[in-house]
């Protein structure tokens, strides 16, 4: 028993020094820690409070044992400030959503009077039975944690506003590409949110021919820790629109200076890009438009005498930047002596101060000695003294000009000789009608005159005078391009060598004439005998310079005229052509001269002249389809160069056939058709001179009534083209329906413009020009009577 009470008393000291050392070590701890802590019994008085809770409060445990807790530790509810709103998004560089915002606190009001900010924490202290036997108040100050708080909340606050506000993206990158962050206006310059595209690879939106670019800056800014390096590059929209981009940034580094990323801030270019090709653009357009127009830009200071002149200017000139910086003078140089006064008058007024608006027009002299043409504007500003202005260079627009001056004079002269032409075409037709009876029966009375009576004198004066006329009329028409010609393939070179025997015979002896002829030439379209009647006229002309002697040269060739020839000179295409010119060494002439040689009547020779012999050679070269040219200055003769169109026909060798005697009597029968009486009457008359029966008829139906009634066989109908109810080539075809085997002879004193209207100049068909001789009229009947088939007289 004794043992046993001993064991106990054993146990009990040694748990009781236990709970003695966990009082002591529970009491250092309490004391040691930085919190304050303050223990109350049941009631709520204090019992116990730490060093901590005694500096905070300013009150000692001896004097604050056995107070209630609420006099002791005097506390206010409070909130240290708004929590942040972003909890779940992504608000972080790093991704990760950090909460700025603070816990709530409590406001310690210390003895002294100060405040503090705590956060406390209360807590039973429980008996082991469950029963409440005091309380435990456990609190920290955070204060100066508050305020760090606060100030990183503001700081954050800041640069949330920055980033959602900014006009670029601002994002991060992971080493490897990802996106680790992107700011919320993602959405307005991407099209998608921005937690789209957080965890994905840029290289997703970058366009592929531009991801070399990306992948090569973001190893050169992570590789080498450059910063403020900037790449631009095309991404991809989600709507599949094509951006521009242009990034800047640098590395994200740890505390340790570790490279742990990418931060960089994007911004659309697209506008920016947009702008700058329009203004290429529009510099290239203002560049060629400048080249086009030969436009370039000055500017002159007069106060210090400099003077600036685009390069192009002088490129255009010939002269190198050198030239220039070497010779401050050079832009006076160039202006052409003649034109300097001009120029220095200009400036005179400039230093004056005088405002002046400069417009005038003064040649330029090239380093190789090419003279040019400039158009200067120019405007003074600033203090009168400073000049800015374009030269344009002018020169082709000079040339264009004299060139229109030529063709306006060449024009006027065409108008003049065209008006003439009319006038002479408009009464060819009724002068040939009056001519065939004054010529018929002119010749009909020298037949029935005896060669021995004295008035047979007067009747050859007047079949002269009818001839003369005939002649006149002719010529006239030749000259109004209204002459019936007869077109066939022509060597040019057979037609001058077959002539020259002609030409030598008619020219004087004291002049010596020299054929040059190309060895081949291709054939052209024309008449033989109007090509050897140009040939006379400019021969006899020729002749007519040279009263003194001197050389003919009749020479041939082939041009190529070019476009920029045939630019300048009136009535040519560009092509292939037969030159026929013709020369003297005579006393030439002037200008004045050469602008009217070709005007009918025009003539320097006086009463020895008609003036109607080059105007016949120009209307002959018109109606061939060419062209003439003259050159001539006052004693050094004269040139007149020809072009006529190559042919696409073969040429036709001309040879002389020498006809025997036709006999010019017959006993056919013709139904004639004219509307003149005088015309009808002498033809009818004429016809049945030579034994011919003649069926006259007024007009086309008349003819046609005639011959439906003729009871024997019409051999030959001799029929007017023109007349007013039926035209001759009407009446020909009604009448070869009945009787195919009818042969035709058209006749009319109109030109040939108008009557080829009506098919009867075409080859094969028979055709006589008003007026006529007996003769010839009895020989073309009897020619057409004894020769081709009908059919091919239509």
């Amino acid at each position: 028993m004794t043992a046993v009470i001993v064991t106990s008393g054993m146990t009990v000291v040694r748990i009781n020094g236990e709970l003695r050392r966990s009082l002591h070590e529970l009491a250092v701890t309490l004391d040691s820690i930085g919190d304050g802590v303050i223990a109350t019994d049941a009631q709520g008085n204090i019992v116990r409070m730490n060093p901590a809770a005694e500096n905070l409060i300013g009150r000692r445990i001896e004097e604050s044992r056995g107070a209630p807790l609420e006099k002791v530790f005097r506390v206010q509810t409070g909130q240290a400030g708004e929590r942040s709103s972003a909890s779940n998004q992504n608000c972080g560089i790093d991704s990760k959503c950090v909460d700025f915002g603070l816990e709530p606190y409590s406001r310690l009001i210390a003895r002294s009077g100060a405040a503090y900010q705590i956060h406390e924490k209360r807590s039973p202290i429980m008996e082991v039975d469950g029963r409440k036997i005091g309380t435990v108040v456990v609190f920290r100050d955070m204060t100066r944690e508050n305020e760090a708080r606060a100030l990183l909340y503001k700081t954050q606050k800041r640069f949330r506003s920055f980033v959602e506000n900014a006009n670029d993206i601002v994002y991060s990158l992971t080493p490897e590409g990802i996106f680790s962050y992107v700011s919320p206006n993602w959405l307005e310059f991407m099209g998608e949110p921005a937690c789209e595209a957080v965890g994905r690879n840029y290289s997703k939106y970058v366009h592929p021919d531009d991801l070399h670019l990306c992948v090569e800056f973001l190893q050169s800014v992570l590789s080498r820790g450059e910063r403020g390096a900037s790449v631009q590059y095309r991404v991809y929209r989600a709507d599949g629109k094509t951006r521009w981009h242009m990034s800047r940034g640098g590395p994200l580094t740890d505390e340790r200076g570790v490279v742990t990323g990418y931060i960089g801030i994007a911004r659309d270019m697209t506008e920016s890009k947009r702008i700058e090709e329009a203004l290429r653009e529009s510099q290239m357009r203002y560049i060629e438009a400048t080249r086009a127009g030969k436009i370039t830009v000055w500017e002159w200071d007069a106060a210090r005498n400099r003077f600036f002149h685009d390069p192009v200017f002088w490129e255009n000139l010939g002269y190198s930047e050198r030239d220039v910086d070497q010779r401050p003078d050079l832009w006076r140089t160039v202006i052409h002596p003649d034109d300097r006064e001009t120029i220095d008058f200009e400036i005179q007024r400039c230093l004056a101060g005088e405002s002046i608006s400069l417009n005038l027009e003064h040649r330029l002299v090239g380093d190789n000695g090419d003279l040019r043409w400039a158009y200067v504007r120019g405007e003074t500003y600033g203090d009168g003294r400073r000049m800015v202005g374009t030269v344009q260079d002018i020169t082709d627009k000079k040339k264009m000009q004299e060139a229109n001056k030529k063709l306006e004079a060449q024009y006027r002269q065409s108008q003049r000789l065209e008006s003439v032409g009319r006038l002479a075409g408009g009464v060819s037709h009724d002068l040939n009608n009056l001519l065939t009876p004054i010529l018929g029966y002119g010749e009909i009375l020298l037949l029935d005159i005896d060669e021995h009576d004295r008035r047979r004198a007067a009747v050859e004066s007047i079949v002269q005078a009818g001839l003369r006329a005939k002649d006149l009329v002719n010529q006239l028409l030749a000259f109004s391009r209204k002459q019936v010609l007869s077109f066939q393939p022509l060597d040019l070179n057979d037609v001058v060598n077959r002539f020259e025997k002609l030409i030598r015979r008619t020219i004087r002896e004291n002049i010596t004439i020299r054929v040059v002829s190309k060895v081949s030439l291709p054939p052209i379209e024309g008449d033989r005998g109007r090509l050897e009647q140009v040939l006379m006229n400019l021969a006899v002309n020729a002749q007519d310079a040279m009263p003194d002697g001197g050389e003919l040269i009749i020479e041939t060739g082939v041009a190529q005229l070019d476009t920029a020839f045939t630019a300048k000179h009136s009535g040519l295409v560009p092509g292939r052509y037969v030159m026929l010119g013709v020369s003297d060494t005579g006393m030439g002439m002037d200008e004045e001269t050469r602008e009217n040689i070709f005007e009918p009547f025009f003539s320097t020779k006086g009463e020895h002249g008609a003036g109607l012999g080059l105007a016949t050679s120009y209307g002959v070269v018109k109606q061939h389809k060419g062209v003439v040219f003259v050159y001539s200055e006052p004693g050094k003769g004269s040139t007149f160069k020809i072009y006529f169109p190559v042919s696409a026909k073969n040429r036709v060798r001309f040879e002389k056939a020498v006809a025997p005697p036709r006999n010019l009597h017959g006993t056919e029968t013709v139904l004639l058709a004219e509307d003149d009486p005088h015309v009808r009457e002498l033809s009818a008359s004429l016809l049945e001179r030579f034994g011919y029966t003649v069926l006259p008829a007024k007009s086309g139906e008349h003819a046609m009534t005639i011959f439906r009634n003729q009871n024997g066989k019409v051999d030959i109908l001799l029929t007017d083209v023109i007349m007013p109810d039926m035209n001759g080539r009407e009446l020909a075809s009604m009448a070869m329906a009945r009787q195919p085997d009818l042969k035709v002879l058209y006749m009319s004193g109109y030109t040939d413009n108008v009557i080829a209207r009506h098919g009867v100049l075409e080859e094969g068909v028979a055709f006589i020009q008003k007026p006529f001789t007996i003769h010839t009229l009895a020989d073309k009947v009897r020619e057409i009577l004894d020769g081709a088939p009908p059919s091919e007289n239509l």
